[in-house]
């Protein structure tokens, strides 16, 4: 790979085949690797590795781990996010990669699997859907908000409307067109594969995403967790962070 508009469109491929592999799946059981593991994400896994590795990049799954030489540009990639939505007939979940270079994401491709939107970034690029460039809704308010979560958020909270999809990488994403304008995360954390390519691709349209602290995401290959906040601007991220600071 020699260029971003390559990567891109090597993302592209990569996620259409790891849907691919599960568009027929029949088997959802659990499986004793990991947490969370269905057969179906080993599936899809084996799909979108195979075509990384055959253009000749180190990757960083949620599946599989690490693979490939050291340095360079390294794709981490979540081969199915919204699992558990896909083996109970939920339908909604995605596909996501994220190429990383020494200066965090470069490149990232997030592609849908209810509608097939595809939704790309590079970074000082921009964001598109389809190939149209997005932008977020601008809000800078929590009035008013609808705000994506991810885990259980209890209490009262001070915005409008609140939404449990269960794929964070595709809820950054339409946040990224204006679908939504914020994003917690209630759960024990996600890792780099969760929010990477989400991430770049809100961020490329407007958005910005940090940790409960304020402090800035992390883009070590590691399976460490993190509790992220997510917003259309960054006024909306700091007021976020101020109501879990200070809960109703």
């Amino acid at each position: 790979m020699t260029s971003t508009g390559e990567l891109v469109e090597l993302g592209i491929r990569v996620t259409g085949a790891c849907l691919g592999a599960i568009g027929s799946a029949t088997d959802w059981s659990l499986t004793e690797a990991r947490r969370g593991q269905h057969v179906g994400d080993l599936d899809a896994d084996r799909a979108g590795v195979a075509l990384l590795a055959g253009a000749g990049l180190s990757v960083f799954s949620e599946e599989s781990g690490f693979a490939g030489p050291a340095g360079g540009v390294v794709a981490v990639i979540d081969p199915i996010d919204g699992s558990t939505n896909a083996s109970r007939g939920i339908p909604y979940w995605s596909s996501s990669v994220c190429f990383l270079d020494g200066e965090g994401p470069l490149a990232a491709v997030v592609r849908s699997a209810p509608l097939g939107d595809v939704y790309t970034a590079i970074r000082g690029g921009g964001a598109y859907r389809n190939g149209t460039r997005v932008a977020t809704s601008g809000l800078n308010v929590l009035s008013g908000g609808i705000i994506y979560v991810n885990g259980n958020s209890g209490g009262r909270k001070p915005w409008a409307q609140t939404r449990s999809l269960g794929s964070a990488a595709l809820e950054l994403a339409l946040m990224a067109c204006g679908s939504g304008d914020g994003f917690v995360d209630f759960s024990d954390g996600l890792a780099v594969w969760d929010y990477a390519g989400g991430t770049l691709i809100l961020e490329e349209a407007g958005g910005s995403v940090a940790n409960f602290d304020g402090s800035g995401v992390t883009w070590e290959l590691v399976s460490d967790r993190h509790r992220l906040v997510a917003g259309a601007t960054r006024e909306l991220v700091t007021g976020l962070i101020e109501v879990l600071a200070n809960p109703l």
